[in-house]
């Protein structure tokens, strides 16, 4: 009687297959996560230096906008200034006003 392959040696070369299958798979696999990885990498550095250029835009308006009330403030006291000084001269004027006198007509 002629005896066949014993069941272990069919059941290792499925073993060997699926471990080949696997391989290829998981080395596949690595190579797509590293790609993947590599672009999210330069998209983070993008999204850092996109956000460094804000940053600092941020800070010259900032600044900028420190120097415009700075500035208004200045105006406002000048503006006060000039009021008081010309309310001063208004009321020096009419302190010196005579009405002309209406019973001359």
């Amino acid at each position: 009687m002629a005896i066949g392959k014993p069941p272990s040696m069919g059941i290792d070369v499925t073993v060997a297959t699926i471990h080949g299958k696997l391989a290829e798979v998981n080395s596949e696999a690595m190579v797509l996560l590293h790609s993947r990885s590599q672009e999210i990498h330069k998209g983070v550095q993008e999204l850092q230096a996109e956000n460094k250029q804000l940053l600092d835009r941020t800070k010259q308006l900032k600044q900028q906008n420190d120097e415009l009330l700075l500035g208004m403030e200045q105006v406002k006291k000048e503006n006060y200034h000039m009021r008081v000084a010309y309310e001063r001269t208004f009321l020096h004027y009419l302190g010196n006003y005579r009405a002309p006198d209406l019973h001359m007509c």
